[in-house]
C-alpha cells in the first residue's frame, strides 16, 4: 500500500471515530448554545467554486521533488473528494486549518488612531451588543486594556490610540470563550479593520477528543523527566468551553515540577495537588498542548498509571534506551527498538477504531533502570539526544503528510511573525521586554518544527 493510501486510510478512521464520539449520545443534547438571532433570507445553494487558472509554469513541475509532491497532492486531492462536505470539514479541522475566527488589515478609510471591530455570528450576520476588550501592550512591558460594545450594525471603534510604541490585539468575550485576533501595530496613515467571527458555543464533553496523545520518559540523574503531548481536537461548528472549574488532568502519584507551556490561543494550565486543569475555549480545529513533570527514580523499576481526560484516537509511549532497559505499556503492543544518530529509542503505540473499547488509562512499566554509574550516564546522554529530537518518532508514515503540512503551514506563519516582530522593535513600536520574550517563545516553537523536520528527513 502506498504511503498516501495509508495516508488516507489513517483521516478516515480519524474522521469515523470523530464522528461515532458526536453521535454517541442523543441528538438533542448535542445541540450548541447559540444566541437567538433573526434567520438571514433564503438564499440558492452556493455553487461549487470553479478551479483556479493555472499557468503553464504551474502545472510544469521543475525537478524530482516537485513530481512526487506534485503526484502525492494530486492523490490526497482524489481521496478527499470522495469524502462528504461534513467528512472534509473534519479534516480541515483535524489539519489545523479551519476558517479562522478574525482577520485584522490596514483600512484608509478608518481614522489614524482608530481600530474599527465587525463582530459578526456563525452565518456572517452583525451581531449586537458583543462585548469587545482591547488588549494594549506598551513597549515597556506595560498591559492595559480598554473595553467596548457593539452597535446594531456589529461594529465598534476605538479612536485616539497610540500609533507608536504600542501593540493591540482584539478580544471578544462570549458564553465562556474568548476569540482573538493576533497582536498587531497600528499603520501611520490609516486605521485598522478586525474583523470577528463569534461561534456558537457548546459545553457537551463529546465535543473535544486527542487525535494524537504521547508521553517520552527519560532518566535524568536521579528523576524520571517526563513530556507529555496532547493533540486536541475540535470536530464540531461551536467553539467548545472547558468547565467552570476546568478539565481534570491527572499525573502519576509522586509528581514534582510540573511545567505547562503557555500558548496564544484560548488555554491554560493551570496546577494543582492533583496535576493540572485545563481551562478556556477551543474553536472549531485543532491545539497541541504540552507539559511535562519528573517522578524521583526509588529503584530500577517504575511504574505509574494515569487516566486520560477525553477520548483518544491514537497514543504512544517513548522511552529513552541503556542496555537492560525495558519498556511495557497495559494493552499496548510490545515496543519497537529504533535507531537514530547512533541512539536508540523504544516506541510503542495503540490506535483506538470507533468500535473499539475506549483508551481511559495508560500504565507504564519501565525495569532495567541503571543505578548510579556508567550505564546511568549512557542513559541520561541517550535522554538528552532524545529531548533534543523532540518528538520524532511520534509521527509515522499513516499520517505523515498531515503533520508535515501542519508544520509546513506554521513554520511560515513563525518566519512572518519573526519579521513583523523585529521591524516593529526597530521602528520603536514596542519594548525590549515584550520583544526579547515573544521572540523566545516564538524562536523555541520554530527550532522544535526544525528539529522534527530534519529527523523525518532522516527516516
Amino acid at each position: 500500500m502506498s504511503r498516501d493510501m495509508k495516508t488516507l486510510g489513517a483521516l478516515r478512521w480519524m474522521v469515523m471515530f470523530a464522528f461515532a464520539l458526536v453521535f454517541a449520545t442523543p441528538a438533542e443534547a448535542q445541540a450548541p448554545q447559540r444566541e437567538p438571532v433573526p434567520e438571514p433570507p433564503a438564499q440558492a445553494p452556493e455553487a461549487p467554486e470553479a478551479p483556479e487558472a493555472v499557468t503553464q509554469e504551474q502545472v510544469l513541475p521543475q525537478g524530482p521533488r516537485d513530481v512526487l509532491t506534485q503526484a502525492r497532492e494530486d492523490t490526497d486531492r482524489r481521496e478527499q473528494a470522495r469524502m462528504n462536505p461534513t467528512e472534509q470539514r473534519a479534516l480541515r479541522r483535524a489539519m489545523g486549518r479551519p476558517q479562522p475566527v478574525a482577520r485584522h488589515e490596514a483600512d484608509p478609510a478608518i481614522a489614524v488612531g482608530a481600530i474599527k471591530v465587525t463582530v459578526v455570528d456563525h452565518r456572517d450576520i452583525p451581531v449586537e451588543g458583543a462585548v469587545i476588550r482591547l488588549g494594549l501592550m506598551a513597549r515597556d512591558g506595560g498591559r492595559e486594556s480598554a473595553n467596548g460594545q457593539t452597535a446594531r450594525d456589529g461594529t465598534y471603534t476605538f479612536t485616539d490610540l497610540v500609533t507608536r510604541g504600542q501593540s493591540y490585539r482584539v478580544n471578544v468575550l462570549h458564553d465562556g470563550a474568548t476569540y482573538s485576533s493576533s497582536p498587531f501595530q497600528l499603520p501611520q496613515s490609516s486605521g485598522m479593520a478586525v474583523r470577528v467571527r463569534r461561534l456558537p458555543t457548546t459545553r457537551e464533553e463529546n465535543t473535544v477528543f486527542q487525535m494524537i496523545g504521547q508521553t517520552m520518559l527519560e532518566v535524568q540523574n536521579e528523576r524520571m523527566h517526563i513530556t507529555q503531548q496532547a493533540q486536541l481536537v475540535n470536530f464540531r461548528d461551536a467553539t467548545y468551553v472547558f468547565p467552570e472549574e476546568g478539565l481534570q488532568v491527572e499525573l502519576p502519584d509522586g509528581f514534582v515540577g510540573f511545567n505547562g507551556q503557555k500558548v496564544m490561543s484560548d488555554q491554560r494550565l493551570e496546577a494543582n495537588e492533583r496535576g493540572f486543569v485545563i481551562r478556556g475555549s477551543l474553536p472549531p480545529g485543532r491545539v497541541i498542548l504540552t507539559w511535562t513533570f519528573d517522578i524521583p527514580i526509588t529503584g530500577d523499576a517504575m511504574h505509574f498509571s494515569q487516566p486520560l481526560p477525553v477520548p483518544t484516537f491514537r497514543y504512544r509511549v517513548l522511552s529513552d534506551y541503556a542496555p537492560g532497559i525495558t519498556l511495557s505499556v497495559d494493552e499496548f503492543p510490545p515496543p519497537e527498538k529504533y535507531e537514530a544518530n547512533g541512539r536508540s529509542v523504544f516506541l510503542t503505540e495503540l490506535e483506538r477504531r470507533p468500535e473499539d473499547p475506549r483508551l481511559s488509562r495508560i500504565a507504564v512499566t519501565i525495569r532495567g533502570i541503571p543505578g548510579p554509574g556508567p550505564y546511568r550516564w549512557l542513559a541520561i546522554g541517550a535522554g538528552a539526544i532524545l529531548l533534543l529530537m523532540g518528538f520524532t518518532w511520534l509521527f509515522r508514515p499513516a499520517e505523515a503528510t498531515l503533520i508535515a503540512a501542519a508544520r509546513e503551514d506554521r513554520r511560515e506563519e513563525l518566519l512572518k511573525e519573526i519579521s513583523e516582530l523585529e521591524h516593529s522593535f526597530a521602528k520603536g513600536e514596542i519594548g525590549p521586554r515584550y520583544r526579547d520574550r515573544t521572540l523566545n517563545a516564538k524562536v523555541d516553537e520554530l527550532a522544535s518544527l526544525l528539529r522534527l523536520d530534519a529527523a523525518m528527513n532522516e527516516r
